[in-house]
C-alpha cells in the first residue's frame, strides 16, 4: 500500500485544500497477550462480550467505522473506555482494563505483550489533511514528510 497525495481541492489561495493518503489501514482489536480470546469471531458469537472496550473517543472515523462493521454483524459493543491515544488504548490492554480498538499499520512494531485480532471484514480507516489557503513552506516540508512516513509504515 502505496502513500500518495492525493488531488488538492480548490484553488491554492482560495478555499480548503486537501492531501489525502491511500492504502488504508483496517482497524484491530488488541487483547493482552496470554488472553483466551483466538480471533475476533469469537468475540462477536458471544450472547455478550463482557470485556470493556476500550477505545477513542466515539466522534473519531475509528470507532465509528468499528461500530458500522459490528451493526452489519448484529453485535453491540460500546465503549467503555475512552482515551485520547492508540498509545494508550495499547496501554489500558496491557494493564489489563479490557480490549483495545486499533490500527493495523503493516511495519509498526507492535508492543510484546500485546496480540493483534485482525478486523478484516470491517471498514478501513481514512488518513487525510486539510489547510486553508495557499500552502505555506513549511506547511509543504511537513505535508512531504508526513507522507514519507506513511509510505515506510504502509508498504
Amino acid at each position: 500500500m502505496a502513500a500518495k497525495a492525493g488531488p488538492r481541492s480548490g484553488v491554492h489561495g482560495a478555499g480548503p485544500q486537501t492531501a489525502v493518503r491511500h492504502g488504508h489501514p483496517a482497524a484491530a482489536d488488541l487483547v493482552e497477550k496470554g488472553s483466551k480470546i483466538k480471533s475476533a469471531k469469537e468475540l462477536w458469537e458471544r450472547d455478550r462480550i463482557e470485556d470493556p472496550l476500550i477505545s477513542l473517543p466515539t466522534n473519531e472515523s475509528i470507532y465509528q467505522n468499528f461500530q458500522a462493521g459490528l451493526m452489519k454483524l448484529g453485535v453491540d459493543w460500546f465503549s467503555g473506555i475512552e482515551v485520547s491515544t492508540i498509545d494508550l488504548v495499547e496501554t489500558y490492554v496491557a494493564n489489563g482494563y479490557g480490549i483495545g480498538l486499533s490500527i493495523a499499520v503493516p511495519k509498526k512494531k507492535q508492543r510484546p505483550e500485546l496480540r493483534a485480532l485482525p478486523l478484516d471484514d470491517f471498514p478501513s480507516v481514512s488518513f487525510g489533511m486539510f489547510w486553508q489557503g495557499k500552502p505555506t513552506p513549511i506547511l509543504e516540508a511537513f505535508l512531504a514528510a508526513s507522507q514519507q512516513a506513511a509510505q515506510v509504515l504502509m508498504s
